[in-house]
């Protein structure tokens, strides 16, 4: 961004530790700073809290490390304008430079870090908010809460997608006018907006049900056997508890996926353990080993399945998690 963000809603400039913190509670929620109350850190805050969502800017002259209380309320999306900074979000670390974005889930132990002259835009968005627009956008129940990617390694239109929107907010909100100030459902409104942003541009674990035509125009009971079949993805799943979930026959619900998704009900739910497996075991460390995430997936038989996953990706598993701790 060319100037900075949400100048008209300055509530603080060169602040110390003790207004660093007080200001942050008015935006966010609850946290620690790991520096002296008194000690100068050149705190510059721009913000604004408006309901299901808060905007603000932040920068800091000085190494500061921020440790937010945990919150299983809200989430915290942070876009780096200048600097770096290092978050640790519950057992992963990042480091973040210009136009990095990173996906908080603030109910996970979290502390992120300044770099001196590091500044970030950060937009907290309510979880009942995010949550119901996805409901509205798959049409069906979430079985679990939704999970974030940490950092966004996505394309680029995804990326500006994200970054404009944070534009747009500081636009409108940068912009004087009392016929908006008070004017809660026009937040709620924006909030939905930012939600379904989000939804579509990041990498979350709704992602495939997001971008799947066919699912979105499937009927409910097939979307919810899907859904119940993600929540489920590490135990064994029977087409007969499939069938009692969703209140239909076998035979409606294999019909209903072979028409929309392509797939017979099993084929479907080898096709995303694959995908499952796969992604683990791109993130896996040397603490763990293939077998273990196989078992972790309720696979008996990891050969058959080391089978399967090679006519899926054109190579073992083995291979995937050696490339994934070299």
């Amino acid at each position: 961004m060319n100037s900075l963000p949400l100048t008209l809603h300055n509530i603080l400039e060169n602040g110390d530790t003790s207004s660093a913190i007080s200001a942050g509670e008015k935006l966010f929620w609850s946290h620690r700073f790991k520096r002296p109350p008194a000690q100068p850190i050149g705190a510059h805050f721009n913000g604004l809290n408006i309901g299901p969502m808060s905007l603000a800017y932040l920068s800091f002259s000085e190494t500061v490390s921020i440790e937010p209380e945990p919150n299983d309320r809200d989430f915290l999306l942070q876009v780096t304008i200048n600097g770096n900074s290092t978050s640790i979000n519950g057992n992963k670390k990042i480091i973040t430079q210009h136009n990095d974005i990173a996906m908080i889930d603030p109910s996970l132990t979290t502390v992120i870090t300044f770099s001196p002259g590091c500044s970030h835009f950060a937009r907290r968005l309510d979880r009942e908010t995010l949550e119901k627009t996805l409901e509205n956008t798959i049409r069906t129940t979430l079985k679990e809460p939704v999970k974030f990617d940490f950092l966004f390694e996505g394309n680029q239109q995804n990326r500006q997608a994200c970054i404009e929107t944070m534009r747009y907010l500081c636009r409108f909100y940068g912009t004087p006018n009392p016929l908006f100030e008070n004017n809660n459902q026009l937040h709620t409104a924006q909030a939905e907006m930012i939600a379904l942003t989000l939804i579509n541009s990041l990498n979350h674990n709704y992602s495939e049900h997001v971008h799947n035509e066919k699912y979105l125009a499937s009927p409910r009971h097939v979307r919810q056997a899907c859904e119940l079949i993600e929540s489920k993805i590490h135990e064994s799943i029977s087409i007969t508890h499939l069938c009692n979930e969703t209140d239909v026959s076998a035979r409606t619900l294999q019909n209903g996926f072979k028409k929309y998704l392509g797939l017979s009900p099993s084929e479907y739910i080898r096709e995303r353990r694959l995908e499952h497996i796969h992604k683990t075991l791109q993130n896996a460390d040397k603490n763990t080993n293939v077998s273990r995430i196989m078992w972790e997936y309720g696979i008996s038989n990891p050969g058959l399945w080391a089978n399967f996953y090679y006519k899926k990706y054109g190579c073992y598993p083995s291979e995937t998690f050696k490339k994934t701790i070299l």
